[in-house]
């Protein structure tokens, strides 16, 4: 059986890893963290997708065509307009999608923009009805006051995060990962012994 002794290159592997933090501390200080759209301003819609079926004489949701997918459809309408929303499949059977649109900042010399969810709501749904697509709110659905035919896009639902909101956002993301930790390296000690625990969270924070 063959014996690998790690602990004869331990010097060199402290020095890799120390460059790499360093590096990465670097990068983040310079350059900045690559937020998600989760973590920006911007807009959140619920849109569920359907097709006039003419044995039914309803909406149904709609299915992929062909050997495209539904979903491809949905983000070709935002193809070419700025800050291209993300889109996400919730729910297959109810051909229902997640929209999350950053907020579009004013170019320079333009006017500032006064309210910036209502701006989103029409820019998005103008990219929508450009591909032929009408879009309605939930509540005119509801009320059955859409003419029947062709693609339907129904907002369920929509709200906007402000950057009050997603700083509170990245406040309790810190609080709930010092806590977890806290809580895993507490069971370590008392499950096994403090050096373990020590050593596991300098393992899992590296």
């Amino acid at each position: 059986m063959k014996v690998i002794k790690f602990t004869k290159i331990r010097f060199v592997m402290f020095a890799i890893s120390i460059l790499l933090i360093a590096a990465g501390l670097v990068v983040a200080f310079t350059k900045g963290p690559n937020w998600g759209v989760d973590f920006l301003d911007g807009l959140s819609m619920t849109v569920s997708v359907k097709d006039y079926n003419e044995a039914e004489g309803a909406y149904l949701p709609a299915v992929a065509s062909g050997d495209t997918l539904l979903i491809e459809d949905v983000r070709g309408w935002f193809d070419g307009i700025e800050n291209a929303p993300s889109v996400q499949l919730q729910s297959e059977e109810d051909a229902r999608y997640a929209i999350r649109a950053v907020f579009v900042e004013a170019a320079e010399g333009e006017a500032v923009i006064q309210n910036p969810t209502e701006y989103e709501t029409a820019r998005l749904k103008a990219a929508v009805e450009a591909a032929g697509v009408q879009v309605v709110q939930a509540g005119v659905y509801e009320e059955g006051l859409v003419n029947g035919g062709g693609r339907l896009v129904v907002i369920e639902s929509s709200q906007s995060s402000s950057p009050d909101w997603t700083d509170n956002s990245w406040n309790q993301l810190i609080v709930l990962l010092l806590v977890a930790l806290l809580l895993i390296t507490i069971y370590i000690w008392a499950r096994f012994t403090w050096g373990f625990a020590i050593a596991a969270m300098s393992a899992l924070v590296h």
